[in-house]
Formats: structure tokens, sequence, C-alpha cells
């Protein structure tokens, strides 16, 4: 009879601690897909931040993207402004700012420029020499030859055949050019050759393009 009660009293241990096994198995597999959940949940949320991080990435290259193509307009509008020299078909254009600077026919004509909307510019050739002829009715120093000069001075009065307010006057360079200088009807004229030119064919020149204002 002993034997039996111990016998029943060990099966229902048995049986409670297979219960109990059970019962730790189901919140083990209850908390399982929990854990899984979480980490699906937490790659959506990387996966949003990464997206919306390459949102921002692209919207900041549109923005230095915009700001490059500002600094560009801003860079050509301060290309164009800091350089005066607009070129015009020839010199009958330049009567626009006050100056009459024909040239003769047997000159090779080059570029013409107003520069700064006060000093003309007639670039030619003539016998291979190249010649910087300019003009202004407002302003004075204006020649553009930053040369160191000789000390001596031609001075040529005015004639009838070279009718100048005042003299032509011509100096050299030290490096053998010549620059001549005269006024006409109240503007102011120049001409600049690089080259070693005679006085008396320089003076020629002068005249004919002084015949011309």
């Amino acid at each position: 009879m002993k034997k039996w009660k111990l016998f029943v009293v060990l099966t229902g241990f048995t049986l409670a601690l297979s219960a109990c096994q059970g019962g730790t198995s189901e919140k083990t597999s209850d908390a399982a897909p929990a854990a899984g959940q979480e980490t699906t949940v937490q790659g959506e949320v990387s996966g949003e931040e990464t997206a919306d991080a390459a949102g921002e990435g692209n919207e900041d290259k549109a923005q230095e993207s915009e700001a490059g193509e500002a600094t560009s307009a801003a860079n050509a509008e301060e290309i164009a402004v800091s350089n005066p020299m607009q070129e015009v078909s020839g010199p009958e254009a330049l009567v626009e700012i006050g100056v009459s600077m024909e040239v003769p026919e047997n000159v090779e004509l080059g570029q013409c420029f107003i520069i700064s909307q006060v000093v003309a510019e007639v670039n030619f050739t003539l016998d291979d020499a190249s010649y910087t002829y300019r003009g202004s009715a407002a302003a004075e120093d204006f020649a553009g030859i930053f040369e160191e000069f000789e000390e001596e001075v031609v001075s040529i009065a005015a004639t009838d055949e070279m009718a100048v307010d005042g003299e032509l006057t011509i100096k050299t360079t030290k490096s053998g050019g010549k620059l001549a200088a005269w006024s006409k009807n109240g503007a102011n004229y120049t001409l600049y050759t690089p080259v070693s030119a005679g006085e008396e064919e320089l003076v020629s020149l002068c005249r004919e393009l002084i015949a011309g204002n």
C-alpha cells in the first residue's frame, strides 16, 4: 500500500514538471516573434533614415549646383564690367564719343575700340609697321604707353598743311618706339608705333591723320 502511494506521488510530480517545461517553451516561442518583429521594425526605421539621408544629400547637391551657377553668372558679369574695351565696326563709329579718326586708304585697318566710353582706338598697319591711333574729347593722358622716354622731345608748330591746336610733339621710347601727340577741335590724339620709324615718315603720316580730324 505504501509503495502504491509513493508511485502516485512520483507520477504526479513528473506530470507537474512536464507542464512547467511546456509553459516555459511556449513563453520562449512567444518571445521569439517579438524579438523578430523588433528587428524588422528597426530595419524599416534604418531604411527610412537612409532614404532621408539620401534625399538630404540630393538637396545639398542641388543647392551646391544652384550656388555654382550663381557664382558663374556673377563672375561673367564681373569680367564684362572689368573689360572696358568695346569693339566697333570701324573709325566712322567713333564719332559717338566726339572724335573724328579717318585713316588713309593705303593702310591695312585692324580692330577699332571704344574704351570706357571715353577713348577711341584704331589699330592699323602701314609698310609692315603696326600703329595704335587714339583719340579722346574728354581725357588728356590716354596713350597707354608705360615705357620710359628719351629726354629729347621734337615739337612742330601748326601750319596750314597741319592745322593742329598749338603743335605736334614726338617722343622716342628707350626701346626706339615713337609717340606723336596733338590736339584739334577740342579733342586730343596720339599715334604710337613700337618700331623705330623715321621722323619725316612719321610726320607725313600724322599730317594725313590730322586732315581726317
